[in-house]
């Protein structure tokens, strides 16, 4: 009898050592597009959470590929760098970087990195990279005064 009692504690000491040492699950992240970090440390716990306020942003990042995009007026254009902000309509200026892959769009014909001009009314499809928003693609609208005037006048 003794001899199953002990057995019986060594058990339930191992199984409760077990248990102590698996990792809690993650999180689920807060709604709303912000993003948690938890980084812990022997002894402490550091939970930070982050929110991107600002343009309208959507789509999904993460493993299916998807970018995010805005929209807003090129506020400044920084040449040497490729680098251009974006002020949406309500929220914080966004700042994008452009690579090689970077493709632009004035209406509906190709562009290219000098039709980025301040003042331009842009919707940006991007990707998180690291701490950077790297523009895949730049749609940049047409004013409708310079269609207007570029489309030939027909009528009698």
């Amino acid at each position: 009898m003794r001899k199953t009692l002990m057995f019986a504690l060594v058990l339930s000491l191992v199984a409760a050592f077990a248990y102590a040492q698996t990792a809690a699950p993650a999180p689920a992240p807060p709604a709303g597009g912000a993003a948690t970090t938890t980084t812990t440390a022997p002894g402490a716990t550091t939970t930070t959470t982050t929110k991107a306020t600002g343009g309208k942003t959507s789509g999904k990042s993460g493993k299916s590929g998807k970018g995010k995009s805005a929209s807003g007026d090129v506020a400044s254009v920084d040449d040497a760098a490729k680098t251009f902000t974006v002020h949406p309509k309500t929220g914080s200026d966004w700042t994008f970087g452009t690579n090689d892959n970077t493709t632009y769009w004035v209406g509906k014909k190709k562009g290219s990195w000098s039709d980025v001009k301040a003042g331009a009314d842009v919707t940006v499809h991007y990707k998180v990279d690291g701490t950077n928003n790297v523009a895949s693609s730049v749609k940049i609208k047409v004013a409708k005064a310079a269609a207007a005037a570029k489309a030939p006048k027909t009528g009698k």
